[in-house]
């Protein structure tokens, strides 16, 4: 009987620190500057470097740079992702994603949309932001023996291959 109580307490537990983890993620960015605060203000910014000075903005290399810039960013609004439950929300619904896929199609000056800084900006967070996040996971918590969480993990494969191509 003693073990319901102690399994009710550890979730109680697990709600209380996830509450706690929120509110500090929330306080993260609060005294930064407007135009680094936001992924949709970074894009813009680094897109108009991109259309005012094509060549210096590639002599610096800022497209290997972007997703460290942006990983930050991505893994706060990650935070509470999980892609084994089967409540677990695509990639594509977060608002990075969209933000990153919008970028250039705003006032920007960028003349071509089909840049490779641009069409390379998801694949390329995917791969060095989530990809390391979902290697974590696979090893510290998927049961190969759950058929929810291996159909979830397939299906997020499937996604993912496809954003990557």
């Amino acid at each position: 009987m003693q073990k319901p109580k102690v399994f009710f307490h550890n979730i109680l537990n697990f709600k209380i620190s996830l509450g706690s983890v929120e509110q500090s993620a929330n306080d993260l960015f609060f005294d930064t500057e407007e135009d680094f605060c936001q992924v949709q203000n970074i894009i813009s910014r680094i897109l108009k470097w991109l259309a005012i000075d094509e060549d210096s903005f590639e002599k610096a290399y800022v497209s290997l740079c972007l997703p460290k810039l942006l990983g930050p960013f991505v893994r706060l609004q990650m935070l509470n992702w999980r892609p084994l439950k089967n409540d677990s929300l695509p990639l594509h619904s977060f608002p990075w994603y969209k933000q990153l896929l919008m970028a250039g199609l705003d006032n920007s000056g960028l003349e071509n949309i089909e840049h490779s800084v641009l069409v390379q900006l998801i694949p390329n967070v995917v791969e060095k932001v989530i990809f390391p996040k979902i290697a974590r996971i696979i090893r510290e918590q998927w049961d190969p023996l759950s058929l929810n969480e291996s159909t979830n993990l397939g299906t997020f494969c499937d996604h993912s291959s496809m954003i990557i191509q």
